[in-house]
């Protein structure tokens, strides 16, 4: 969204009230939705702003027509002007009433998911801003129970399909403990007891998580595993030991991805006990288990002695070249990434690309090239080069353009080898071996200066 400048801002500031009267009037005059803007965000009562969005949202869900992905953009953009905007300022005035139309505005997104495409994400915007707004105005009713409030929120839910857990952490604070108690309770008798949880976690219950541990209750990893982070926080670390181990052998630990967090809980409550030998031997084996950076900087945490990034990195190397490269990335340490390249075969670097995604590779060469090693960034883009180009499907024939018009950037003043030809002398390679994809040669030709392709030959000069 564009806006003035401070030139522009200062000129406007030194206009009279007349000169900007004149300046609205004229803006308005013939642009109705400038117009639309002024009336219900600044000419307009509450109550009229209030009707003119229930009105403007009712006729959106009267149209016939589908929006597609992109101009669901502007759909969405469109309804966060003339809805949410509005609803900003009469939720402090009309909390109440803002909260009811919210109510309705929730429990019927799914209608405008028919009418647009939200493939894209442009709806996220407008549909967390009426949920902001919406728990925005129960917190302003100070007045009734926390039961009341609690019922308002279960309405929704019961309908809503959309709604993230998660905004109750962020609103605990202005909706009240005692509300998050009463929807705990709700969620708690009507068996959801994950959901209990996890707003017993939310308001940092430990006594509530206990209670429904002891009573054989299940509960998702992932809220025991917090839990037992809450219990380290408290030094309840022997109870957070105990805890942690009777999910060590269950299996969704490892689907969910949540070995690392458990590792690391475990960690940190074996080092609020003392038991350094026990912490480094966990890290070790998990760290051989998926070489996670996380258990090397535990590692040096509680051993200040030495220095076990060599130590890592030969763990590391078991599991693959691959797995080097991420995690001396994940240290920082590129001097070494730098030399792992160097004396790796042509073949295991190519081979990173079916463990790395391109974006990963290509902003481990810009940062290789900006910390000196031109020569291992030049490989590494034209090992994305040969990638992209070996999809034989032509959408990707722009991203090896562009991959090579870097790989020339960053070659500029490094000596040829073998192994990093002269540019000329690799696109003469590339050729041979793709002469026939002439719509890749195209894009090329295109996008690279000193670039000269025809049917049977080509040529650079620079």
């Amino acid at each position: 969204m564009s806006t003035l400048n401070q030139k522009q801002l200062k000129m406007m500031s030194t206009m009279s009230a007349e000169q900007l009267m004149e300046i609205i009037c004229a803006l308005v005059e013939d642009n109705k939705q400038a117009k639309s803007l002024l009336i219900s965000q600044y000419l307009a009562s509450p109550d009229e702003a209030l009707k003119k969005a229930e009105s403007e949202y009712k006729r959106k869900l009267k149209l016939k027509r589908f929006y597609d992905y992109y101009a669901a953009d502007d759909f969405f953009e469109e309804l966060y002007r003339n809805i949410v905007l509005p609803l900003e300022k009469t939720v402090l005035i009309l909390p109440e009433k803002t909260e009811t139309f919210c109510h309705d505005l929730l429990v019927t997104f799914e209608k405008l998911c028919q009418i647009a495409d939200t493939s894209s994400g442009s709806w996220m915007n407008y549909y967390n801003s009426i949920v902001d707004i919406w728990l925005k105005a129960l917190s302003l009713q100070r007045d009734k129970d926390s039961n009341i409030i609690a019922d308002k929120i279960i309405s929704v839910l019961k309908k809503e399909s959309y709604f993230s857990f998660s905004v109750f952490n962020d609103h605990k604070r202005d909706l009240g403990y005692d509300v998050i108690r009463s929807l705990r309770e709700y969620f708690f008798t009507h068996d959801n007891v994950n959901a209990a949880v996890e707003l017993s976690l939310y308001i940092l219950d430990i006594d509530f998580v206990r209670q429904c541990l002891k009573k054989g209750k299940r509960i998702h990893p992932e809220y025991i595993i917090n839990f037992a982070e809450l219990l380290v926080n408290e030094l309840c670390t022997e109870e957070a030991i105990l805890v942690l181990n009777k999910i060590k052998e269950d299996e969704y630990v490892d689907h969910a991805g949540l070995r690392n967090k458990w590792a690391e809980v475990l960690a940190q409550a074996l080092i609020e006990e003392g038991d350094i030998p026990r912490v480094k031997a966990l890290c070790i084996d998990e760290f051989k288990k998926r070489c996670n950076v996380v258990f090397y900087n535990l590692y040096k945490k509680i051993d200040k002695t030495t220095e076990p990034l060599q130590l890592f990195i030969d763990m590391a190397k078991e599991k693959g070249f691959p797995f080097v490269i991420f995690f001396l990335s994940e240290t920082g340490s590129y001097d070494k990434i730098a030399n792992e390249i160097a004396h790796a075969e042509t073949k295991e670097v190519s081979e990173m690309l079916s463990f790395f995604s391109g974006s990963f590779v290509r902003s481990l060469s810009s940062t290789l090239y900006k910390q000196g090693h031109g020569y291992l960034a030049t490989l590494l883009r034209r090992i994305l080069v040969e990638d992209n180009i070996s999809r034989s499907q032509s959408k990707y024939y722009g991203y090896a353009a562009s991959d090579m018009k870097k790989s020339i950037d960053y070659s500029k003043g490094i000596t040829w080898t073998t192994q990093v030809p002269s540019t000329e002398d690799y696109f003469k390679s590339l050729f041979i071996t793709h002469k026939r994809k002439y719509a890749l040669w195209d894009i090329m030709e295109t996008k690279i200066d000193g670039l000269s392709v025809t049917k049977d030959a080509i040529s650079y000069s620079k």
